[in-house]
């Protein structure tokens, strides 16, 4: 029986910070100082290579059975993952507050670092009580598109997180 391949795809946010980004690209340079010693053959692929990886983007994508974890490159889906969605019958967003310390930045200020908030998107449980993290969104805009997006999906509806024991 053929199977219906339609897959829709939204991308969303870049896979690396603006530091980690800057600390690849640096390494990428690198690499073409070394050629001289390694050789073009060896350097250019690798240079190549972690300037694309530095491009990519997470997002999400769905045929009419799954939904999927994505990553993209100029908006060409790369590589997917499927997510188990056994017994998960909606969704949330959840905000958090995160912090993270930035590397080879000062001797004088050892603890430097940048405080920023995620929306994490979860699927839930018919009672909130299994919650399994879809994806992990720095701004909120995003974070709505990917709400609309996965609310397309087999009539998943976006809750307020609000887990019953009972």
């Amino acid at each position: 029986m053929p199977r219906n391949t339609k897959l829709k795809t939204l991308s969303l946010e870049y896979n690396f910070t603006s530091h980690q980004m800057f600390l690849m690209s640096l390494i990428a340079i690198a690499t073409l100082i070394i050629s001289s010693v390694i050789g073009l053959i060896v350097s250019i692929p690798l240079f190549i290579t972690l300037i694309l990886t530095v491009m990519t983007k997470k997002g999400l994508a769905m045929d009419d059975h799954q939904i999927y974890k994505g990553i993209f490159l100029f908006n060409f889906l790369l590589y997917k993952k499927r997510i188990n969605l056994k017994n998960k019958t909606c969704f949330s967003i959840l905000k958090f507050k995160k912090r993270q310390k930035y590397a080879f930045v000062s001797a004088a200020n050892p603890d430097a670092s940048h405080s920023f908030n995620t929306f994490d998107i979860y699927l839930l449980n018919k009672k909130h009580t299994e919650k399994e993290i879809l994806i992990s969104l720095k701004k909120e805009q995003k974070s709505k598109l990917a709400s609309e997006f996965i609310s397309s999906f087999k009539g998943f509806t976006c809750e307020i997180y609000s887990p019953d024991f009972s």
